[in-house]
């Protein structure tokens, strides 16, 4: 019985093994009728003019806003050291009102901080979703083109020809 299950295991191994070897021939013969391209989407999504203007206006803004909570965070220093040194001189009633007022502009800052954050965040990714779809759209107007049948991403290819590569033409685009 183990002989039986053995040569039937064998076969369909033999019969795998098979049906790889047809696929390959046939996907062999699918290279020589169609036109096939890789594009680099990662380095598109750094190294493009669209790109690093992207990263370049998140820089600004994230250096503006780091400026303003800067600043901000200063006032709050600021004023916790004029309620500190006040505090002597004020009736405990006063102070833990002043205190109050005082941790409800640091919950406010962090509120704000949040939101702006949160903000950035979600325009960041309008922003980038907005160059995948710039991206595809060029990448099928090259295929277009120049008759590709198949564009892949050089995530999904292990091995390609140089000229299969159409990043540089994207990227000028």
């Amino acid at each position: 019985m183990t002989t039986n299950r053995h040569m039937t295991l064998s076969f369909r191994a033999f019969f795998a093994g098979f049906l790889l070897l047809a696929g390959l021939a046939v996907a062999g013969t699918a290279h020589a009728e169609t036109k096939i391209a890789v594009v680099d989407v990662q380095t598109l999504m750094t190294e493009s003019k669209a790109a690093k203007d992207i990263e370049r206006q998140l820089k600004a803004h994230r250096d503006a806003l780091e400026k303003t909570f800067s600043e901000k965070q200063e006032a709050l220093r600021a004023l916790d050291q004029s309620l500190t040194q006040r505090r002597k001189d004020m009736s405990a009633e006063d102070f833990q009102k002043e205190k109050g007022s005082f941790e409800k502009k640091i919950l406010e800052a962090r509120q704000m901080a949040e939101k702006e954050g949160r903000a950035m965040d979600k325009a960041a990714a309008a922003a980038i979703g907005q160059l995948k779809k710039e991206i595809i759209v060029v990448v099928a107007d090259i295929a277009d083109a120049q008759g590709y049948g198949l564009v892949m991403t050089r995530d999904n290819v292990l091995l390609a020809e140089k000229e299969m590569a159409i990043t540089p033409a994207v990227m000028a685009a």
